[in-house]
């Protein structure tokens, strides 16, 4: 049961064809890998089905298929995102993320939306404020 945002999410085989179509369109795949800041598309389900190339780089990782079905939180390693088993936005803490709120805003609005996002993470060094 989750005690902020839906907790619902797409089959990892939907994820990867979402990731295909973002990949495989060379002009997209283009203007999205030139992005200098960190970047994510989210489904409706706040998973991500495509990164940029500054996001990979940023935060050390492999490839873009690591994050592929996640949710920011848990790609950041927020503290709040494994308190329960549903993942990233559904505590009773996320109620507070900026990150969590400005996304369900633009899903109902259609317009975008900004706020303010303060992330305790978990690190090598423990916890951080992000």
């Amino acid at each position: 049961m989750t005690k902020f945002a839906p907790s619902e999410r797409t089959s990892f085989d939907k994820i990867q064809e979402n990731f295909d179509n973002f990949y495989n369109n060379k002009v997209i795949e283009k203007l999205l890998s030139a992005v200098p800041n960190m970047m994510l598309v989210l489904n409706q389900q706040r998973q991500v089905v495509y990164c940029n190339r500054a996001l990979i780089e940023t935060l050390g990782l492999v490839d873009k298929h690591v994050v592929l079905g996640l949710r920011p939180g848990e790609i950041f390693n927020c503290i709040n995102a494994s308190i329960s088993e549903e993942g990233c936005g559904t505590t009773e803490f996320c109620r507070a993320c900026g990150a969590v709120r400005a996304i369900l805003e633009t899903q109902r609005s259609g317009n975008p939306s900004r706020y303010e996002c303060n992330m305790l993470i978990k690190s090598d060094e423990g916890i951080k404020a992000l």
